[in-house]
C-alpha cells in the first residue's frame, strides 16, 4: 500500500468518526457538550443506564450489545467506541453501584449513633436501588459459573465492607462500640444481613417488617441490646 492510498484511508476514516460525533450531536438520546472529557462521560452515563434498562426487561445472560444499541437508537459499533465488551459494561455498572452504596454508608453514618446511621444506611440502599434489586440478584446467580463477573462482584463487596469498616473502627477508637467489637466480622455480618433482607424483599416480604428486622439484628450484631 502506497502513501498516496494510506492517506486516502486515513480522510475516510476520519470522515467516519465525525458523522459519529454529528450523528451523536444530533441524537435526543446522547447529547452532549463538544468537550471531549464531559462527551464521553455523558454518553457512557447513558449507555449504563440504558443497559440497566434492557438486562432488568431481558436478564444480563439473554441481552446483547445490539440490544442496548438499539434501546439507545445508536449501532452495535458505536457502544463499542465506549466499551469494548458486554463484560466491561458490566463492569461499569457494578462499580457504579458499588460506588453509590459507598456514598449511602459514609454519608449516613457521618456525626450519627451507629443504630441510627445504620437504619438510615438501609433506608437510603432501599431507596436508592429498589429498581435493581433483582437484578442484582441476577448478577450474583451468574458470578456462579462465570469467574470475571465473580471477581468484579468480589472486588466490590470486599469495598463495601472496607468502607464500613473503617467507620466502625473509628467509632470503635471514640469508644461508641466497645474494645470486644470484632470490627471485620461485624462488617461482613452487617453487609450479609443487608444483602438477605434485599432478597427476603424480592421474594414478596413487608417493607416495614424487613426494616424491624434490620434494626434488631443489627443491635444483636454489635451486642447493643
Amino acid at each position: 500500500m502506497n502513501h498516496w492510498s494510506v492517506f486516502i484511508l486515513f480522510i475516510h476514516f476520519k470522515n467516519l468518526v465525525n458523522n459519529f460525533i454529528n450523528y451523536l450531536d444530533s441524537s435526543y438520546v446522547i447529547h452532549m457538550p463538544k468537550v471531549f472529557a464531559e462527551y464521553k462521560e455523558h454518553a457512557k452515563k447513558k449507555i449504563i443506564e440504558a443497559a440497566l434498562q434492557v438486562f432488568s426487561e431481558k436478564g444480563y445472560t439473554k441481552t446483547t450489545m445490539k440490544d442496548i444499541g438499539k434501546k439507545l437508537g445508536i449501532s452495535k459499533g458505536a457502544l463499542y467506541l465506549y466499551f469494548p465488551s458486554k463484560y466491561e459494561l458490566f463492569k461499569a455498572i457494578i462499580e457504579k453501584w458499588q460506588e453509590t452504596l459507598n456514598e449511602i454508608i459514609v454519608s449516613s453514618l457521618k456525626d450519627k449513633k451507629i443504630i441510627d446511621g445504620l437504619e438510615g444506611l438501609f433506608n437510603r440502599a432501599l431507596s436508592d436501588h429498589k429498581n435493581n434489586f433483582r437484578l442484582s440478584f441476577e448478577f450474583i446467580s451468574e458470578s456462579s459459573h462465570d469467574a470475571f463477573i465473580r471477581d468484579i462482584i468480589k472486588e466490590n463487596y470486599d469495598k463495601n465492607i472496607e468502607t464500613l469498616s473503617n467507620y466502625m473502627e473509628k467509632m470503635k477508637l471514640e469508644e461508641i462500640l466497645g474494645n470486644e467489637i470484632d470490627i471485620h466480622s461485624q462488617s461482613m455480618s452487617i453487609i450479609a444481613l443487608l444483602i438477605g433482607l434485599i432478597g427476603s424483599l424480592i421474594l414478596g416480604a413487608e417493607k416495614k417488617e424487613v426494616q424491624n428486622v434490620w434494626v434488631k439484628s443489627i443491635k444483636l450484631i454489635l451486642g447493643k441490646h
